[in-house]
C-alpha cells in the first residue's frame, strides 16, 4: 500500500524524532572539545564551566587553546566540524561579526554554518583617557576633541576589533574625528596610551580598573548600555550622547551548523548550570563581567541584530574587506 505525501511526511518526521531522541540518550559517548580563541580571566572562566561539564555529562569536556588568525582558524575548524555535538568554539564576537567585513572570501558564514549555543558573559568596556588629557567627563572629552581634530590618537587591539567600533560609533554619534591606530593586541594599545602615544582607549573594565584606580588612566564613561557596578558614578555613553548604541563584547559558545536539537538543548541547559555556580559567577562579578546564560534562540537574535550594527559602523567608518 502507498503511503500518502502527509503520511510520508509524518513517517519521516517521526523517524527523525527518534534518531534524534536514541541520539541525545546516548550523548556524550566521548570526550567533547572545546575549541577555544579566550585568553586571561575568560580561559579561566572556560576551564571552571568546562569542569562542571564534565562532571555532569559524565565525560571530559576538554578545552584546546586556538589563539592565531584572529579567531579565523578556530571559527573555521569549528564550522567543518561534525554536527555531533563533540567540537564546539568558545569565541568572542569579532570571528563571527566582523571578520566577514575585514577579508574576502571567509571560509564561514555566522548564521549558515554555526549553531549558536549560549552568550556565557557580557564584558563591561570603558572610555579611558590618559591622565594628562584635560578632561574629566565624556562630555569634556567631546568638545576638547572637535576643538583638537588632530590631536586624538585611539587604538584598539586589531583592526576591526570591537574596541574600534566602540570607538567609530561614538565618532558618528557625536560628530567628531579622531585617529585610529590598530595594535596587535589590546594589551599593547593600552601600553601605548600609558607610553603617551594614544590619547583615547576604549577598554575592557576587567584589564584597566586597577590603572584607573591607580591614576595611570582614566576612565570617563562606560560603553555598554548601562552603568557599571564598578564605577557605578560613570555614566553610559548613550546617557551623554542621544543614540549611541554599545558594539558587542561577550564570549559565547557555538557549534556548527544543524547540530540535533536534543543535544543542543543538553549542551545548553549544562553550560547554563555550570555559569549559575556560585564560584563562577563571583570570579565573572569580579572582573566586570555579567553573567548571561540566554538559550540558543536568544543567541541568535542577538547575533542577528549585531551582524547587521557592525556592518553599519563598518560602512560608515569606511571599513571594506581585503
Amino acid at each position: 500500500m502507498k503511503l500518502s505525501r502527509l503520511g510520508a511526511a509524518l513517517l519521516a518526521a517521526a523517524s527523525a524524532m527518534m534518531v534524534n531522541a536514541a541520539f541525545a540518550q546516548s550523548f556524550p559517548a566521548k570526550p567533547i572539545r572545546m575549541l577555544s580563541i579566550a585568553s586571561g580571566v575568560i580561559d579561566g572562566l572556560s576551564r571552571m564551566m568546562a569542569e562542571r561539564m564534565s562532571e555532569a555529562l559524565g565525560q571530559p569536556v576538554v578545552i584546546e587553546p586556538m589563539l592565531g588568525g584572529g579567531g579565523g582558524i578556530a571559527a573555521a575548524q569549528a564550522a567543518r566540524s561534525a554536527p555531533d555535538g563533540y567540537t564546539l568554539l568558545i569565541t568572542y564576537p569579532d570571528p563571527l561579526l566582523m571578520r566577514h567585513l575585514l577579508i574576502k572570501d571567509v571560509p564561514y558564514e555566522t548564521l549558515k554554518d554555526f549553531t549558536p549555543v549560549t552568550v556565557m558573559i557580557d564584558a563591561t568596556i570603558g572610555f579611558a583617557v590618559r591622565p594628562d588629557v584635560p578632561v574629566n567627563t565624556l562630555k569634556e572629552f567631546i568638545e576638547y576633541a572637535k576643538a583638537n581634530p588632530d590631536k586624538i590618537h585611539y587604538g584598539s587591539g586589531g583592526y576591526g576589533s570591537s574596541f574600534q567600533m566602540a570607538g567609530e560609533a561614538l565618532k558618528q554619534h557625536a560628530g567628531f574625528t579622531m585617529t585610529y591606530v590598530p595594535y596587535k593586541s589590546t594589551a599593547d594599545a593600552q601600553i601605548a596610551l600609558l607610553r603617551g602615544d594614544l590619547e583615547f582607549l576604549p577598554a575592557a573594565l576587567s584589564a584597566g580598573l586597577p590603572l584607573h584606580r591607580a591614576g595611570k588612566l582614566r576612565y570617563i564613561a562606560i560603553v555598554n548600555n548601562e552603568r557599571a557596578s564598578a564605577l557605578p558614578d560613570l555614566p553610559s555613553t548613550r546617557e551623554v550622547v542621544p543614540g549611541f548604541s554599545s558594539p558587542p563584547y561577550w564570549t559565547g559558545v557555538v557549534g556548527p551548523a544543524k547540530l540535533p536539537a536534543p543535544v543542543l538543548q543538553r549542551l545548553n541547559t549544562e553550560m547554563v548550570k555550570a555559569m549559575q555556580a556560585p564560584e563562577f559567577r563571583k570570579r565573572a562579578e569580579d572582573a566586570s563581567f555579567k553573567v548571561v546564560g540566554n538559550t540558543p534562540e536568544e543567541f541568535r537574535r542577538r547575533l542577528e541584530g549585531e551582524l547587521e550594527y557592525m556592518a553599519k559602523t563598518a560602512r560608515a567608518a569606511g571599513i571594506k574587506p581585503d
